[in-house]
């Protein structure tokens, strides 16, 4: 509940299609360094996750406890500890995964722990009415960079991981079972160097543009200041990330009412949109609404025209498929995927985009959104 309170891009594919494929993505026995090595220079990659929209399915969760950059002789961890990635809340967004120092070097390969895998199926009142655990084909994966990542002294890079769970998923009608093949691509940014602490003559390079991110983060609020909030991993409180809040940010209630305050009370489960600062690893919240387990992310396309502030959404996706009204569309929360603001005309018939927010089924289906995100065509 909210309380009162004062206020140069490379592309690499990382694909693991058929077998046709796997000769040139075969695992690696080759040992884990983890940490960086004593005496050896270090830069800075911070990894992010994405999803694409899956018919079948209303959860495709993957739980990987490793993933880390391959480079001769050397590895460098990305992320260490068993996660779980709800890949159909990441649809049009992103979610920070890691940040980490990684030893300079050459890297041309990127290598993924897979555990296990949940496809989970939903009834009209969004309960649980199936979970399946598919057969997975390979629980370590590594793939080939198309370029090599170079790591140096104070140099920074971004990496988005977008893992496709409805190329993923597939039925086995010979075993009569689900498999989860795992397709997936990444792109990595290199960003503007991190300033250094004293002067060192160096090489000017040309200023990289950096596309925004949208985020989309669920979590708890912890240490609640006036112009910040921690939001932290409810399964490890430990696990935060740095959340902004500014004058423009919009609040919501877990009813879906603009709040009249920015207040935010201490370990109020919220789902929070905004932009990443890859300098200081914060959101700068765009969106915040609370007790984000009442919501849910609705996949699909816009059909008809916006009448008396109203238009309807052919969901898709997961269980709920189905023409939904969504009402009111004007309300302050329509964004396209790199978080721009848009306004009502931007919902038009045939536009693609995930809806989050309330399904109510009585007296009639209709679809109450807290946020909009428009995918990018």
């Amino acid at each position: 509940m909210f309380v009162n309170s004062s206020r140069s891009l490379r592309s690499c594919l990382l694909v693991l299609l058929a077998p046709l494929f796997i000769t040139a993505c075969n695992s690696s026995d080759s040992a884990s360094s983890g940490d960086i090595a004593s005496g050896f220079e270090s830069g800075e990659v911070t990894l992010l996750v994405t999803d694409a929209p899956t018919s079948e399915f209303d959860e495709v969760n993957v739980i990987t406890d490793s993933m880390s950059l391959v480079g001769d002789g050397y590895d460098a961890q990305l992320l260490n500890k068993e996660t779980r990635i709800k890949l159909l809340d990441l649809r049009n967004s992103f979610s920070r995964l890691s940040k980490r120092k990684v030893r300079a070097g050459k890297y041309r390969k990127f290598r993924m722990s897979v555990k296990h895998v949940e496809l989970i199926k939903r009834d009209a009142e969004g309960n649980i009415a199936e979970i399946i655990i598919p057969r997975l084909e390979q629980k370590m994966l590594e793939f080939n960079t198309q370029a090599e990542v170079a790591v140096h002294k104070r140099s920074r890079h971004m990496m988005k991981l977008d893992v496709d769970a409805d190329k993923s998923v597939f039925f086995d009608n010979e075993n009569n079972g689900y498999v989860f093949r795992t397709w997936a691509r990444c792109d990595v940014t290199k960003l503007p160097d991190a300033p250094a602490d004293e002067p060192v003559q160096e090489p000017v390079e040309e200023p990289v543009v950096v596309t925004p991110v949208l985020m989309n983060e669920k979590g708890v609020a912890r240490t609640v200041l006036t112009e910040s909030f921690e939001l932290c991993n409810p399964d490890d409180l430990t696990d935060c990330k740095l959340v902004n809040i500014n004058p423009d940010t919009v609040f919501m209630t877990s009813t879906i009412q603009v709040a009249a305050t920015s207040g935010i009370a201490e370990n109020t489960l919220l789902q929070v949109i905004g932009h990443y600062d890859v300098n200081t690893d914060a959101i700068n919240a765009l969106h915040v609404v609370a007790d984000s387990s009442r919501l849910g992310s609705y996949s699909g396309t816009f059909v008809g025209g916006v009448v008396n502030d109203a238009i309807s959404i052919n969901v898709t996706a997961g269980s709920s498929t189905g023409t939904y009204p969504v009402t009111p569309a004007s309300l302050p929360g329509i964004y396209d995927s790199e978080g721009n603001i848009l306004d009502i005309s931007a919902l038009s018939d045939g536009v693609n985009a995930e809806v989050i927010g309330l399904l109510n089924t009585f007296p009639s289906a209709t679809l109450r959104p807290a946020i909009v995100i428009i995918a990018t065509p």
